[in-house]
């Protein structure tokens, strides 16, 4: 069921349990959960807590009748919590704090909809999930914590980045877990669990600035190094074709270490690399088999899906590849993502030690 574009997999039980069993207030009064769903966070937080009060939201008005039928000591209220004014005029909100804020918000909706939230008096453009948990932040106590399941997007993309960074500087971001496999029933993103509050002198070793940092695969402060990432998507490139143009190389055409070259042949000079290189893809599941050298004389034209490392000699080029063939849990750490995993340039270049 899908309620306002916005995607419903309710909280399995287990994932629940797991969510709570990291929750570390000796004493929890007025706990909290603003997309309730079939209230799983809650009832863990009950199993946990024993006699707590328990408040939810949630944006359907049917949920909402079956919660309030099946909890009747519940405080539970429909509201469309990413709305200012929705939550202005739902009574169980109104002048109220929580000691713990329990979530799992949508993770997508339709058309990958951006939404704008505030913050410090800053405005970011962020995904649906960032929106429900900055706006939840104004309702913790001042010794409250928040435990959430969260798309690892909100770690690892450029979308929610600049926001997390701004959360970070008030508050203590800790991830608790990063979690792969499948848990939702007909859907599995790649999830963090985090807790977050509010900053005190001690800073956790877990922190959010922690939690993205990247390993470092292969010191190339000292060569001459670059990176690029091709920019002709495959709808474009039919736009280019030309037989006198280059060989155009699409991710599918890295396999077994090498180009499995196709017919297309494109112009396009915005897109095209000279060795010695390294090929890899960008989107997908990490394959070190797809990962090969272009040589000197080599010249292609890359789409959007594949980055080129460009290096001025062979040897140092070779010596990466090396590197990256015999660290492969490293390499493969760099790809991240809620459903399709990617690999960025700032990653990448981190991981090379380029970034100052």
């Amino acid at each position: 069921m899908k309620i306002n574009n916005i995607d419903t997999f309710y909280t399995p039980p287990e994932l629940a349990e797991r969510l709570l069993s990291y929750v570390d207030c000796k004493k929890a009064k007025k706990v909290v959960d603003f997309c309730v769903g079939k209230g799983e966070l809650l009832k863990a937080a009950q199993t946990k807590f024993g006699s707590i009060e328990c408040y939810g939201t949630d944006i359907d008005n049917m949920i909402v009748d079956e919660i309030k039928g099946s909890n009747p000591t519940w405080n539970i209220a429909v509201c469309d919590f990413i709305n200012q004014l929705s939550r202005e005029n739902t009574t169980i909100l109104k002048s109220t704090t929580f000691d713990l804020v329990l979530l799992n918000p949508p993770f997508t909706c339709k058309g990958s909809k951006i939404n704008k939230v505030e913050f410090c008096g800053s405005v970011f453009h962020v995904s649906t999930a960032m929106t429900f948990l900055v706006e939840s932040l104004r309702y913790l106590s001042r010794r409250g914590s928040l435990y959430a399941i969260m798309p690892a997007s909100v770690i690892y993309s450029a979308k929610d980045k600049k926001l997390v960074t701004a959360i970070n500087e008030k508050y203590e971001i800790e991830l608790l877990e990063e979690r792969e496999k499948q848990l939702f029933k007909n859907c599995s993103p790649n999830i963090v669990l985090l807790k977050v509050k509010k900053k005190t002198t001690r800073i956790g070793d877990n922190s959010i600035i922690a939690l993205d940092s990247v390993p470092i695969l292969f010191d190339a402060k000292e060569h001459n190094i670059s990176i690029f990432r091709g920019n002709l998507s495959v709808h474009e490139a039919v736009k280019y074709k030309n037989s006198k143009g280059l060989m155009y190389v699409h991710s599918t055409n890295l396999r077994n270490n090498t180009i499995v070259l196709t017919k297309m042949t494109v112009d396009k000079v915005q897109s095209t690399i000279n060795g010695p290189a390294i090929l890899l893809h960008r989107v997908g599941k990490p394959d070190i088999t797809k990962v090969c050298i272009i040589n000197d004389v080599d010249h292609y034209v890359l789409s959007d899906c594949v980055i080129a490392i460009l290096g001025d000699n062979r040897e140092t080029i070779q010596s990466l590849y090396d590197t990256i063939i015999s660290k492969k849990d490293i390499f493969y750490s760099l790809y991240k993502g809620t459903g399709a995993k990617y690999i960025t340039i700032e990653r990448l270049k981190k991981a090379l030690n380029l970034c100052n």
